[in-house]
């Protein structure tokens, strides 16, 4: 059902088309990865973190949707190169850049 749902959604997108498809779910991720997908739809169920994370370890660029069974929740993976404009770098400057965002001392 939920192939069918995406396939319906972008049916409705006139520059994203839906060349292929791998059978069952991120179990078999050698299968996954070697079909060579752009963007790989699963349910949210069964996308565990560990699968994602070798996905986008292994599939350099490829985006992963994950759909809950009634389509209320989508969440997007994707690992993509990010720029953040420090300005002048000084000790508490790093300190913040090496903790990441929302860490304190």
């Amino acid at each position: 059902m939920l192939r069918q749902i995406v396939r319906e959604a972008v049916a409705t997108v006139s520059d994203i088309d839906i060349v292929g498809g791998v059978p069952g779910s991120l179990d078999d991720l050698d299968k996954v990865i070697a079909a060579r997908p752009d963007v790989v739809v699963v349910g949210r169920e069964e996308a565990s973190d560990a699968a994602v994370a070798r996905l986008l370890r292994e599939r350099h660029g490829v985006r992963v949707l994950g759909i809950s069974s009634d389509g209320a929740q989508t969440t997007l993976y994707e690992m993509r190169p990010h720029q953040v404009p420090l300005g002048e770098l000084g000790p508490a400057a790093l300190a913040a850049v090496i903790r990441g965002p929302g860490r304190e001392p």
